[in-house]
């Protein structure tokens, strides 16, 4: 099930909640009024397999990422 994230405009309390895609609308507050959906963007992964021309290195993933970084004594910014 998706989460989605409400907010009530007359006590202005903000939540989030699994519901199915049938009920995303049906959402009361603890002050007992509706509250609306917020519209949120969507998050991509960040994809690191690959050769990484910052950190001269074939990069597979975060940990490895972070262990070449390490190395090199080269902090994110």
């Amino acid at each position: 099930m998706p989460v989605y994230r409400y907010r009530c405009d007359y006590c202005n309390l903000e939540w989030e909640a699994f519901r199915s895609i049938e009920k995303r609308v049906e959402a009361i507050c603890d002050c007992g009024k509706l509250a609306k959906i917020i519209i949120q963007g969507i998050s991509r992964p960040v994809i690191y397999e690959g050769y990484n021309e910052g950190l001269g290195a074939y990069v597979t993933g975060p940990k490895q990422k972070k262990e070449i970084m390490r190395r090199k004594n080269l902090e994110e910014a």
